[in-house]
């Protein structure tokens, strides 16, 4: 714009507010319109940008919860898995226990067939051999104390790896699944 528009503007402005004598009064309600309008578009732009965070924030809390949850039964899994396999082992051990007691190692058998997750290669092949284990120990199958031994050296490194494998995906963009 030149400055000779901008006269033009102005004397334009002038006549009008002069031919008019209600334009300033329009001049200020549109002012106020424009004023109210701006502060609305604001504070619309201000709700859909904190219910956009509230909403991310709640998510990423929930994710977390639950990586938490499922950490925490990961951790009593593994000590529960821990301990009835070392009692397993005690009871079915030949050196230990000349006469093992059927009850304890059929109780600690069915809890770990309950816990392994046949879907799971390595928790399949440990129940195969916990199985075979108990078996040999209970004198349902006839097994040489050296097979026992081979057994029981087997379910040990099994549960190892399964003992000491990570268990939650806990990469936050993919579905949260767990291995046991």
């Amino acid at each position: 714009m030149t400055e000779k528009d901008v006269v033009e503007l102005i004397l334009k402005t002038s006549e009008l507010l002069t031919n008019n004598p209600n334009a300033a009064v329009e001049a200020a309600r549109l002012t106020v319109i424009g004023m109210v309008s701006v502060a609305l578009i604001a504070v619309l732009g201000q709700f859909i940008a904190t219910r956009y965070l509230v909403k991310s924030e709640s998510e990423k809390v929930a994710r977390q919860l639950l990586l938490d949850r499922q950490n925490q039964l990961n951790i009593a899994w593994q000590a529960e898995f821990k301990e009835l396999l070392a009692s397993l082992l005690y009871e079915s051990d030949p050196e230990v226990n000349q006469k093992p007691n059927k009850k304890n190692i059929v109780k600690t058998i069915h809890k770990l067939n309950l816990m392994l997750n046949e879907d799971i290669p390595i928790q399949k092949e440990l129940n195969h051999h916990i199985n075979k284990l108990a078996l040999s120990a209970n004198g349902w199958l006839t097994v040489n104390e050296s097979e026992i031994m081979q057994y029981q050296s087997s379910i040990i490194n099994l549960g190892k790896q399964i003992v000491y494998q990570p268990s939650v995906d806990q990469d936050p963009n993919k579905n949260i699944k767990a291995t046991r």
